[in-house]
């Protein structure tokens, strides 16, 4: 079953630019650096990597592609930034590195079927997303 966009698309999908070969190697390489700079415990790259779950999986679910495949990103996302908001520091166990690194193939094959626009349009809505998620991180 295909989910709901809260958008309808201006053109079809079909004639909407697709993400190049060179975007997308681009975007794997900030995914895979990323989660490198997670597992040193870099504060910064905990925003970058929960952007990026949270731009791919509105991604998915405005695609209808690879929402099951995504949502335990979004579950370490949540994980993450509360022990980050509780320690004031990036804390990954083995555990988590492993479902991390399995996200950075889910985000990759999600890219893979994007759009531009699509791309675009997640983008944007992701970061007003992860300002509200982290405004009732550090309020609760």
């Amino acid at each position: 079953m295909r989910s709901q966009n809260p958008l309808p698309p201006l053109v079809p999908r079909v004639f909407r630019k697709r993400l190049s070969a060179q975007r997308l190697a681009e975007i794997s390489l900030v995914h895979h650096v990323n989660l490198d700079a997670l597992m040193k415990g870099e504060d910064t790259a905990l925003l970058n990597y929960a952007a990026s779950v949270l731009t791919w999986r509105n991604v998915a679910h405005r695609l209808g592609v690879g929402e099951a495949e995504i949502a335990p990103q979004l579950e370490l996302v949540e994980s993450l930034l509360r022990r980050f908001a509780a320690h004031g520091k990036v804390m990954l166990d083995a555990a988590d590195y492993k479902r991390a690194r399995d996200g950075v193939i889910v985000m990759d094959q999600i890219a893979a079927e994007a759009d531009m626009a699509t791309a675009a349009w997640a983008a944007e809505r992701s970061s007003a997303e992860l300002r509200r998620r982290l405004s009732a991180i550090q309020r609760s």
